[in-house]
């Protein structure tokens, strides 16, 4: 440990160290987990770091329909004040990566507009984070159709490049699915280099967990497009750069002939419990949560033993993210149709 990492990263860690503590305990969460209704899951919510996002909206009484509000506060208010005790040579990067939570916020808008939803039917989905916030959000979904929207989109500078592409996707096709394609790919391919600028920091756990995410998203984009029975030369250009799978082993995987086996042939997640899952009711969520379990259980460690490093930092940011993703399927478990059985066999949590 160098003075000049002392000098850097002592108050952030701090900082992160102490926000690392108000993340949900293992026994909280599986007693959220055990919960019968969503009435029984406020109280428990209430003892946790949220008690003061759902006072915002009620507290205790607060209706069903605002407690993603509420996650959604929670979320917002952490990733700021990441940034804030973010290093200023390091803020980029973090911006970057904080980055994906804009374009969740659009991809949510570009499909509610595609179905004739408002901005009330949504809001309580929307990140208040960022260059698309709630008020810009909000002010884009006032446009008459999903041109409109993408053109007012495309007005902020933040992600410019990514909402460019998703519109242009749109004007050449007239489908909702190409323009949010475009639009992710273009900001996945903005942030591919994230993982070598890490390394060549130093940051190697660091790179490990953006690693991770990539993994994930290119085998999530995979499932789906085996499910749609497409060739993998379809799906190759969308593929993402810099993962710890190399190209060469995606494309073996997915010569197999079904979405079970194929997953079965990649080594970057044990996805065991969730192809069990899929052969039974072919569901997708599983994947997602066991994946997320396994990128947890890596940033937890690396939090717990990175001193004085940018990966501190980055560790909680995914986290907390785990966190509220995983409040959300506890919480609408039964929407998503998962049972009680299956939710205890692919929750885990060891904080």
């Amino acid at each position: 440990m160098s003075y000049g990492s002392a000098v850097k990263y002592g108050y952030s860690n701090t900082r992160v160290k102490a926000m690392e503590a108000k993340l949900i305990k293992s026994q909280e969460m599986q007693g959220i987990a055990a919960a019968k209704s969503i009435n029984d899951i406020l109280p428990l919510l209430i003892q946790t770091d949220y008690s003061q996002s759902l006072a915002d909206y009620g507290g205790i009484d607060i209706g069903h329909s605002l407690i993603d509000f509420a996650l959604s506060r929670n979320m917002a208010g952490k990733l700021e004040k990441v940034l804030r005790i973010t290093p200023k040579e390091d803020r980029h990067i973090m911006q970057g990566i904080t980055g994906r939570w804009g374009i969740g916020n659009m991809r949510i808008a570009i499909e509610a507009k595609a179905r004739g939803l408002s901005f009330d039917d949504i809001s309580k989905y929307i990140i208040d984070y960022g260059g698309y916030n709630q008020a810009f959000i909000n002010e884009a979904m006032r446009e008459p159709d999903v041109a409109g929207l993408l053109a007012r989109l495309e007005k902020n500078p933040e992600q410019a490049a990514s909402v460019k592409a998703a519109l242009s996707a749109y004007s050449s096709s007239k489908s909702v699915v190409s323009a949010i394609e475009g639009m992710e790919h273009e900001y996945h391919k903005s942030t591919e280099g994230m993982a070598e600028s890490l390394r060549a920091m130093g940051e190697v756990r660091a790179a490990e967990i953006v690693c991770m995410g990539i993994d994930m998203s290119n085998l999530l984009m995979l499932v789906k497009a085996k499910q749609r029975g497409l060739q993998f030369s379809d799906v190759e250009p969308k593929l993402l750069r810099n993962g710890g799978i190399e190209r060469t082993s995606l494309r073996a995987a997915y010569a197999e002939h079904d979405v079970a086996s194929m997953l079965s042939r990649q080594h970057a997640f044990n996805l065991a419990k969730s192809i069990d899952m899929y052969k039974e009711k072919k569901r997708l969520l599983p994947f997602e949560i066991e994946m997320r379990n396994s990128i947890f259980s890596t940033s937890l460690k690396y939090l717990r033993r990175s001193v004085l490093s940018f990966g501190a930092i980055l560790a909680y940011v995914y986290l907390k993210e785990i966190e509220v993703f995983t409040l959300r399927i506890l919480i609408k478990s039964k929407e998503y149709g998962l049972s009680s059985e299956e939710i205890s066999r692919l929750i885990e949590w060891k904080i």
